[in-house]
């Protein structure tokens, strides 16, 4: 345990140091930065399952990932956003209340679990909230059979089917 904390304590010195030198105007470490240092330390997501009843059974909502997209570009992914190390909970949900154009917090989201494995950005935990809502809401996304998913990032499917349980399991 020793040799393992000697030989990370100056990688962490180093990128506390970076993060410092690095902040752009907005205090924000930029994006390439980020990038860099989430694949080598692990992030936590706020990951947010919308679900609804459909005429096929339960359904979830998903966004299509841009074209320009440096990981998954051109497809699905469910609602979410990485944890700054500035960020709390709400700050999360309004980033994810912009992303999805409805307020988050109103429709009260429940924890209902955590995951945590490893992608093409870098190891990550992953913080599973849930909300249940009706066919008239309107969302900026589009609602699947959680039976019949689309192309999505390879983690995402067993991530969905997971939130299904859970989500079941309440």
């Amino acid at each position: 345990m020793k040799l393992l904390l000697w030989i990370l304590w100056p990688s962490a010195q180093l990128t506390g140091w970076a993060i410092k030198r690095t902040r752009n105007k907005t205090g924000l470490l930029p994006l390439k930065y980020f990038h860099w240092i989430h694949f080598l330390v692990p992030a936590f997501a706020t990951e947010l399952f919308v679900f609804r009843k459909g005429s096929k059974g339960l359904e979830v909502l998903l966004m299509k990932r841009p074209a320009t997209d440096r990981f998954f570009p051109d497809l699905w992914h469910f609602p979410g956003t990485i944890m700054r190390y500035v960020d709390s909970e709400e700050a999360a949900f309004d980033r994810l209340s912009k992303e999805l154009t409805a307020d988050v917090p109103a429709l009260n989201p429940r924890l209902i679990g955590m995951d945590y494995r490893e992608n093409l950005r870098g190891h990550a935990g992953h913080i599973f909230y849930a909300v249940n809502v009706d066919m008239a809401r309107e969302f900026k996304g589009t609602f699947f059979s959680v039976d019949a998913l689309p192309d999505m990032a390879p983690h995402q499917p067993a991530q969905i089917q997971k939130a299904v349980e859970l989500y079941r399991a309440l």
